[in-house]
């Protein structure tokens, strides 16, 4: 108790010398670190005494008195007697500014209690961290490495995951804090078994839960008895499947949930399950059941206790493979027919595969009716990774929107559609309806509300482990810089977290975080809208998508469409050869006007032998309109191009 005492008065001490309003107003010759006497010294000092260490080199915040024996290193600047990190600026005047304003806004920030905002700011992570525990001691847990908190975290229940930022692991360790315990106190606790080297250490194995539903994974042999069959059959939409079990069936209870696990070739959980029967020996199997069994011995062997499951969801084949368990976690194959699954196993599984019916989304899923081969699409995805924002330009029918789908559902790994969002630019599309403005409201009075970029960017800041996407169709159709106003500059990729005041809401201050991807698409093809500014194209990276008549294209029209080899072979010569044309008209036309193989990819209407009327249809009312707009002219030629096509 005494220890604790001199703990909290240390802390006080320092609050009651360097108070904020002190801090904002102080001067960069008592700020650096070589003023023994300033802040920088002071915060050492602090620690120290604390027994936290804080090491790291003389410009670990940011700015420094400057002496011969430093050597600059890159990424940053000096004069006569300052040397500073060069992000924060061109001079040690506008780069102590910035600093001084990251170090308010931690401040601000550890006494809201808004540690995501904490992780959003462009500082030392070690030193924000332990700045903001002296300012705000009972809102932050003193363990300052990323490791140790992983390695608390863990002991609590939270399986590693590198996405985990410091703020996810210290709020989830918040979580868990007594109430009747004091931070520093809780701090030692959860650093305790850490100082005793333990060999492979592993979640606690899951228990029974007496009152609480219970999660099972129950395996099934292949060779056995034909899972995929009874997944894909209309039997199991409708009814209830008896479960043969011999392995702790007594202990399993209505209402339990059941993830089944498919062993042998494409191993991996495959359905989810809820238990509507306890263990029984009278019910009976329908015939059709009982053909499930392909290896007869084994259904005698099995039959006597059953359960009664209903299929809650069949991920079919999006199913979570031992492969992606493997990679999330250390998940060995099944060698029991079941056993409860963990913590951790249950919110990975719930959180990427079953929560809305979200399955992981793979290169290869993503790939699969694009016709663009993986490497080209891992590298489109490379660039938005980086670049942050990236239009996808091109002709009309060339999967532009299907396209930035795909690559959204790849990027944040599911078919997630709550950190996917979709907007549409057009003429009459303004800020006030992007970002923030006065709407009306029923009692005839204006009410400030924000728009789809503010609240992505609000939802993005409270997860900055998970990338989140905002998709702008047809982005050049708007007035982009009357759209984005002051926030042209904050979308950039090293201009994330910066702040800045909203135009309506100036006492806030406002970032656009780093895990908020921008993907536009843009028709290359229509003659009425306006160029993309030079500042605009500056912070998007944009992507030609041309046509695509190839390999892929036939594949997919053979055996999605059952289009005949031959008709598919005409498709892709006529094409070819009119694009060809079309590129040709460079004067006139050029490639941006090339016609996409989106128009043949719809197989409504088609009928089986009606293969080449369903064609018809696409050219005479779809394709030709387009060439009468492009020679508008010239419809002698567009005639031809007729005859040729069809």
């Amino acid at each position: 108790m005494k220890e604790q005492a001199n703990h909290i008065t240390i802390i006080n001490q320092f609050q009651e010398t360097w108070s904020p309003s002190r801090l904002a107003n102080i001067a960069l010759k008592d700020f650096v670190l070589a003023n023994e006497n300033g802040w920088c010294a002071s915060i050492e000092t602090t620690l120290k005494a604390l027994g936290i260490t804080c090491g790291g080199s003389p410009i670990k915040f940011g700015i420094n008195q400057y002496q011969e024996k430093y050597k600059l290193q890159k990424g940053q600047q000096k004069n006569q007697h300052y040397y500073w990190a060069s992000k924060y600026g061109a001079s040690s005047k506008q780069a102590f500014k910035i600093i001084k304003e990251r170090l308010q806004q931690i401040l601000q920030f550890a006494s809201d209690n808004d540690l995501i905002a904490i992780d959003l700011i462009d500082f030392s992570s070690s030193i924000k961290w332990k700045v903001a525990y002296l300012y705000a001691s009972q809102s932050i847990i003193p363990i300052f490495s990323k490791k140790a908190l992983e390695k608390a975290a863990f002991k609590t229940g939270l399986y590693p995951n590198k996405q985990y930022s410091i703020a996810h692991l210290q709020e989830h360790l918040l979580k868990k804090k007594p109430t009747n315990i004091e931070m520093w106190v809780y701090a030692q606790k959860l650093q305790a078994p850490a100082q005793k080297k333990q060999k492979d250490a592993k979640p606690q194995k899951a228990k029974i839960k007496a009152a609480a539903v219970n999660h099972w994974i129950f395996s099934t042999n292949q060779k056995q008895y034909d899972i995929n069959r009874l997944l894909c059959s209309e039997f199991i939409q409708q009814n209830a499947v008896n479960w043969a079990v011999t392995q702790r069936g007594e202990k399993v209870r209505k209402g339990d949930v059941v993830y089944l696990y498919r062993s042998g070739e494409e191993s991996g959980i495959v359905a989810k399950f809820k238990v509507v029967n306890e263990v029984s020996e009278l019910i009976p199997s329908t015939a059709f059941e009982e053909s499930l069994w392909q290896d007869s011995g084994a259904g005698e062997q099995y039959k006597g206790n059953y359960l009664r499951l209903q299929l809650e969801r069949h991920l079919g084949a999006e199913y979570c493979s031992l492969h992606d368990l493997r990679k999330s976690f250390d998940f060995k194959p099944m060698r029991q027919t079941n056993k409860l699954a963990n913590e951790a196993l249950i919110s990975f599984l719930e959180s990427n595969y079953f929560e809305e019916g979200k399955p992981l989304f793979s290169l290869e899923k993503a790939s699969q009716d694009v016709f663009l081969e993986p490497k080209k699409l891992a590298e489109i995805e490379q660039v938005l990774r980086y670049k942050k924002n990236i239009i996808l330009q091109g002709p009309p029918g060339v999967g532009k929107s299907f396209l930035s789908d795909r690559l959204a559902y790849l990027l944040i790994g599911s078919k997630n559609e709550k950190r996917i969002r979709k907007v549409q630019f057009h003429q009459s599309y303004s800020y006030e309806d992007f970002v923030e403005g006065y709407r009306p409201t029923e009692n005839g009075h204006f009410s400030l509300q924000q728009g789809i970029f503010y609240e992505c960017c609000q939802a993005a800041k409270r997860e900055p482990q998970l990338p989140f996407v905002l998709i702008i169709d047809e982005i050049n159709r708007g007035n982009l810089s009357k759209i984005l106003g002051e926030l042209l500059l904050l979308i950039e990729a090293d201009k994330r977290n910066q702040s800045i005041r909203l135009t309506y809401s100036p006492q806030q201050p406002f970032v656009v975080p780093p895990n908020l991807y921008l993907i536009g698409t843009m028709n290359t093809a229509d003659r009425s809208l306006a160029m993309v500014d030079y500042a605009l194209r500056r912070r998007f990276a944009f992507i030609d998508i041309a046509p695509h008549f190839g390999k892929r294209f036939a594949d997919y029209l053979q055996h999605k469409g059952r289009i005949t080899k031959g008709l598919v072979q005409h498709i892709q010569q006529v094409m070819t050869n009119l694009n060809r044309e079309i590129t040709e008209e460079e004067h006139q036309l050029g490639r941006g006007f090339c016609i996409g193989h989106s128009y043949f990819c719809n197989f409504e209407g088609l009928e089986k032998g009606k293969e080449k009327e369903w064609l018809a249809r696409i050219i005479r009312y779809e394709v030709l309109p387009l060439l009468r707009a492009y020679w508008y002219d010239d419809l002698e030629r567009v005639k031809e191009l007729e005859e040729s096509l069809l």
